[in-house]
């Protein structure tokens, strides 16, 4: 019996998230940032290593070394700029979720029969509506926009 409840809880919660409306554009170009600032700090530690492995014996190194300066600058500064975007889009891309959840928990709560009203807390019902579905928006965006780079940082290194 228990599996059983187990399965629909999943067959529920996967006909939930079909029901709302992902901000798919959003999460994509949140996601394209952070693979990109994952690439781009990866690059940062060859290029300092390349740095360190210079000949000083050439009479050009100021300038060497000051073009490869500014290069770690830039990229480090990019890859800042492309994490405070990438988290200002999933912000925005929370919040629709978040609101789409609610939206649509709003309805199914409205449309449950006074019976199944009855057997229930009115504290849960609350819950459903407000901590739940900014808890599963707030996991579908991390686990979709942050965690999937941080492995290809992990892996990659």
């Amino acid at each position: 019996m228990a599996g059983k409840q187990k399965t629909a809880v999943w067959k529920n919660f996967l006909h939930l998230i079909g029901q709302i409306r992902l901000p798919l554009i959003l999460i994509a170009v949140a996601f394209l940032l952070n693979i990109g600032k994952a690439a781009i700090e990866l690059t940062i530690p060859e290029r300092i290593a390349a740095l360190t492995e210079m000949n000083l014996g050439d009479g050009e190194i100021v300038k060497v070394v000051i073009a490869a300066c500014l290069t770690i600058f830039l990229l480090a500064l990019i890859a800042f700029i492309g994490g405070l975007a990438s988290t200002y889009i999933t912000y925005i891309a929370k919040a629709q979720m978040n609101r789409d959840f609610q939206r649509v928990a709003s309805r199914k709560v409205f449309s449950l029969t006074t019976a199944e009203v009855e057997a229930r807390d009115p504290k849960e019902f609350i819950s459903r509506i407000t901590t739940d579905t900014g808890f599963v928006s707030d996991f579908l965006i991390d686990l979709l926009v942050m965690e999937i780079p941080r492995l290809y940082f992990l892996i990659s290194t």
